[in-house]
């Protein structure tokens, strides 16, 4: 099935650019910069992959380590995914579970955790996948010993997308929602600032446990996130087939020091043509009133380490490209990752169709977004697993 094919079925997902007919020459010379086959998708992908671009921006990042990912391997996980799926998910006592508003999470799916041996030949296929899974763990256990603080915890990606999606199914989930939630209300007490609504204060509570509990303690704790994982499981699909492989370094479990940096000062910064165009806060939902309250000095501080440290440096040769970035509790600037500044990637309070002028503009005047007032609607555009972490807060924790 050819890429075009593949757009038209659904199975990738690019975003549709209306093209003002008065500006076809400006349009045309950006034409290369749209993804439109799966060469441009794979050549972009490539130019920011964790491997190119790490030792560049080493100091100023995360500490990270990565594990080679073999076509095996990711079918393994591909395959104990789907098991996840019709045999846990799908069960009336997990989906129970998951939906009564009495009860957190208190329960994961452990079956993968097994090598117990059976004489029927099904079984032994099954043993041997485990095997494999367990492999993997004890590949994350040694690698991740050469992080310095490791015994910190870590943060566990593939190299192209990470299985944030598998958070809110984390035993306790909600309990550390609750946590934040706390914290959240002493945090408006001491800055004397005010997050207006209750909603904005659970949203942004929901945002922070989403992000902490991914902190892994060992390899059993990241094998558990990519089996759970869609986001994953559609990565693990192109290193299974070979799309994904050593040359394109695409086929990696990218393992990082876990840091407490504060979710509501996550950026994503615009580089066009070496020029810095457009910066965002990452989260397009939640009204953060101390980031609306520093506006100007974020930008600057922002703007002054992207070309000091990363626009004017030679090693990344590429002229186009997105930072996302952190502003960590002792006030230094943290590369996250890079990624394509191509139509998949997300651009969060930017859009394509109206912000491509601003995007891909002369970087003369960076324009930088932040959410200015609570969203009203922002709890009905959740997701079906947040809005059920949003009932069970108030149900078990808020309402006594």
């Amino acid at each position: 099935m050819s890429f075009l094919e593949s757009i038209r079925q659904g199975n990738i997902s690019l975003k549709h650019i209306q093209v003002n007919p008065m500006d076809l020459s400006h349009h045309r010379a950006l034409m290369k910069h749209i993804c439109e086959t799966e060469q441009d998708y794979d050549r972009l992908l490539s130019e920011t992959s964790f491997d190119r671009y790490y030792k560049a921006v080493e100091a100023f990042t995360f500490q990270s380590v990565s594990v080679e990912l073999s076509s095996e391997e990711a079918q393994a996980l591909l395959d104990e995914h789907e098991d996840f799926v019709s045999k846990f998910q799908q069960d009336l006592s997990v989906q129970e579970m998951m939906k009564s508003l009495e009860k957190d999470i208190y329960m994961e799916y452990e079956e993968w955790k097994s090598e117990r041996v059976d004489h029927d030949q099904n079984q032994t296929i099954l043993v041997k996948r485990r095997k494999v899974l367990h492999r993997i763990c004890e590949k994350i256990d040694q690698t991740v010993k050469k992080l310095t603080n490791y015994e910190n915890g870590f943060f566990c990606r593939l190299a192209t997308m990470s299985p944030k999606d598998a958070a809110t199914s984390r035993i306790g989930f909600v309990q550390r929602v609750y946590e934040h939630y706390k914290e959240i209300c002493e945090m408006e007490k001491e800055m004397h600032i005010d997050f207006v609504t209750e909603s904005n204060r659970k949203l942004y509570a929901l945002y922070r446990a989403s992000t902490s509990i991914l902190r892994l303690k060992c390899g059993k704790d990241a094998v558990q996130l990519l089996i759970e994982s869609e986001r994953a499981r559609q990565e693990l699909v192109k290193i299974a087939n070979g799309q994904y492989n050593h040359s394109t370094k695409t086929n990696e479990i990218i393992l990082r020091e876990f840091n407490d940096f504060d979710v509501a000062m996550e950026f994503r910064s615009f580089i066009f043509n070496r020029k810095l165009t457009g910066i965002t806060q990452y989260n397009p939902y939640v009204y953060f009133p101390h980031i609306e309250k520093n506006k100007k000095e974020i930008s600057e501080q922002i703007s002054k380490f992207l070309y000091k440290q990363v626009i004017d440096n030679s090693v990344i040769d590429i002229p186009n490209f997105i930072v996302d970035l952190v502003i960590t509790i002792d006030g230094k600037v943290k590369i996250v990752e890079i990624n394509p500044l191509a139509e998949f990637a997300g651009t969060c309070l930017f859009t394509w169709e109206n912000d491509r002028h601003i995007i891909t503009g002369d970087g003369n005047h960076v324009e930088f977004r932040v959410v200015t007032k609570v969203n009203e609607i922002a709890e009905k555009e959740m997701s079906s697993d947040w809005k059920n972490a949003f009932a069970k807060l108030e149900k078990i924790y808020l309402t006594k």
